[in-house]
């Protein structure tokens, strides 16, 4: 039970684990600082595009809580994610190319023939920033904004389980042949940190599922989320940090949406964004102590400034 837990675990792991070896790049503050303000940039050309369409758009997780908290981003923090509604996130899809295609890429599942993930990424062209795990194509090693798209839950029990666990298994299959696809001396050092066993058998995992590539399975796991009824009581991000069993809220809970300030920008939340974010986090407004706070490793990055 200890390795299954161990592989479910993975993000977690990896962090602890890295937290105790130089082998990968942890950002410096003037890095933090230097990418924040591309994020922002990038935000602000996302905030144009989504109020010139109607486009209901607002901040979630460590951005939600950077807002509130805050009022911009969480000071060792340096990433940045937006949630969509679905059919929001389908209008956002449809403009895209022709409002923000120049500058930049947009990779998802069951959209671009490559997709990196699980879940929308607008990548930022001309900037080179490589995760640990990450695709093998330089056009698409670039600085990024996640999107998380707010998906209608079923209310029956049966199928509300049924259409979770399918999810949450092709969501795992696509992260081991991701790390299959994608391996190299670096990628084993990292996993193998974490344990040789745990390394092995995610290998295991990703060859005997290879015969699709990740961004297939990833485009298998978008569809199977999708459910268009929208009178639903609960919503969720499925493919969010807790998949579809943990990221959950009452509709109401979540639109329409609350206002804000993210450096000095005035932003949307959740419609009740204690009810959320304590939801996800517990007590939110607590500031966590230095060991406990979420860290980025990664192997490269150039801007290009």
């Amino acid at each position: 039970m200890g390795i299954i837990k161990d592989l479910k675990n993975g993000k977690r792991l990896m962090n602890e684990s890295m937290a105790k070896s130089d082998i990968l790049l942890e950002l410096t503050e003037d890095d933090k600082r230097h990418i924040r303000d591309k994020l922002l940039l990038m935000f602000k050309d996302i905030k144009r595009v989504c109020e010139k369409h109607s486009i209901t758009y607002f901040l979630v997780y460590g951005s939600a809580i950077g807002a509130v908290r805050h009022k911009g981003f969480i000071p060792w923090d340096d990433d940045l994610d937006i949630g969509m509604p679905r059919k929001d996130y389908r209008k956002f899809q449809s403009v895209f190319e022709e409002e923000l295609g120049k500058k930049y890429i947009l990779s998802a599942p069951n959209y671009s023939q490559n997709a990196k993930t699980r879940f929308p990424k607008i990548l930022l062209k001309g900037s080179h920033f490589r995760e640990i795990v990450d695709s093998q194509n330089p056009d698409l090693q670039c600085l990024f904004l996640d999107i998380f798209i707010l998906d209608n839950l079923p209310d029956n029990s049966f199928e509300f389980k049924k259409k979770g666990y399918l999810c949450n298994f092709y969501e795992f299959i696509a992260g081991q042949v991701l790390l299959y696809e994608n391996k190299d001396e670096l990628v084993k050092q990292v996993y193998s940190s974490m344990g040789k066993l745990n390394y092995l058998i995610r290998m295991m995992i990703g060859f005997v599922f290879s015969f699709k590539s990740s961004s297939k399975w990833c485009d298998l796991v978008d569809k199977t989320i999708q459910y268009d009824d929208e009178t639903t009581k609960r919503v969720g991000f499925p493919t969010g940090r807790k998949h579809y069993f943990g990221d959950f809220f009452e509709r109401n809970e979540v639109l329409p949406v609350s206002y804000g300030t993210f450096e000095g920008i005035e932003v949307p939340l959740f419609h009740d964004a204690d009810i959320c974010l304590r939801k996800l986090y517990g007590d939110y407004m607590k500031i966590p102590p230095i060991e406990k706070r979420e860290r980025h490793f990664i192997r490269e990055f150039d801007l290009h400034d």
